[in-house]
């Protein structure tokens, strides 16, 4: 999706805030060199939402959703298509 990112992450050490931040900083930086006709401005109007996810299960049915989004979306209706070359 072009307007967020899901992540599915462990913080054992609780530097989530830290890695956000840097992560963030990464992104800010590459999207422009590595995406053409990348309109440059604020990334992103939300600050992060998370979820926690406690068991097996949880990881399963999150990771479900973020690799599906684009179909129920209606961005695709083939989610294999989105990482062929063009």
């Amino acid at each position: 999706m072009g307007n967020h990112y899901h992540l599915l992450a462990r913080f054992p050490n609780g530097n989530r805030a830290q890695f956000e931040r840097d992560f963030n900083s990464i992104l800010a930086r590459a999207l422009p060199r590595f995406v053409k006709d990348f309109d440059p401005g604020k990334l992103w109007a939300r600050p992060y939402r998370f979820q926690i996810v406690p068991n097996s299960q949880d990881v399963t049915n999150w990771f479900l959703y973020t690799v599906l989004n684009p179909v129920s979306s209606g961005v695709t209706t083939d989610p294999t298509a989105l990482n062929r070359p063009n």
